[in-house]
């Protein structure tokens, strides 16, 4: 059986998109369409609902999010967009209500809102936009209260601190306290980082050389500073 799988790159002065399919051991001839201004992120999942993978975009500098499906060739729809905040730094997906369908979540360090976009099965997404302030630069998806339901984490690069907000089936989330973790975090992922059964946190402190770990304990109360050298 020949293997298929799919990378995309950006060359992100350019908004320029490039697919390139495996078949076998070797890529094909990419697939090049041009996307946006200033691409910062992308991810892929099946929008739609064809069995196919799709691709979303994030573009900071024009404020949208571009998502292009596809169809299992190699190749890809013509955009369509859909308005979000200013700068976006971070795109990640997730369940944020509970309905089995991708959602998105876009941090928009320029304006200090997040964009979150609720998928249909049509592939057709409803933004809302959340209002946190700071510059919020990264996110990390995971379900924190073991009730099924997506939740995420925010840095806030400015405010040095980490937010953590819980999804919930009625799409209204409900946030927990504002975490103090090293200067100018940049980056954060969920995992498991000791034996308890919660899902923990690491941040990648720019400013301060530092990683946090906070370790979920109900409320991420437990925080380890981890100093580089």
């Amino acid at each position: 059986m020949k293997k298929q799988f799919f990378i995309s790159a950006f060359i992100c002065l350019f908004g320029i998109q490039i697919v390139a399919q495996c078949v076998g051991d070797n890529f094909v001839a990419p697939h090049r369409q041009r996307v946006g201004e200033l691409l910062s992120k992308n991810v892929s999942a099946d929008f739609n609902g064809d069995g196919f993978q799709d691709v979303a975009v994030a573009d900071g500098y024009s404020r949208k999010i571009f998502v292009m499906f596809g169809d299992g060739e190699g190749n890809l729809s013509e955009p369509v967009f859909y308005n979000i905040g200013f700068n976006s730094l971070d795109l990640e997906k997730g369940d944020f209500d509970g309905d089995g369908l991708t959602d998105l979540i876009s941090a928009n360090a320029g304006d200090g809102t997040l964009s979150i976009l609720y998928g249909t099965t049509g592939g057709v997404f409803s933004v809302v936009s959340i209002n946190i302030g700071g510059s919020p630069s990264a996110i990390a998806v995971s379900d924190f209260n073991r009730n099924n339901i997506s939740d995420f984490a925010v840095t806030n690069s400015s405010g040095n601190s980490v937010t953590i907000f819980f999804g919930s089936s009625n799409r209204v989330f409900s946030a927990g306290e504002i975490i103090s973790v090293g200067a100018n975090p940049r980056d954060i992922v969920a995992a498991h980082f000791n034996r308890r059964r919660g899902i923990d946190l690491a941040v990648a402190n720019t400013d301060s050389d530092t990683v946090t770990i906070l370790s979920n304990d109900g409320e991420f109360s437990g925080k380890r500073r981890i100093q580089g050298r």
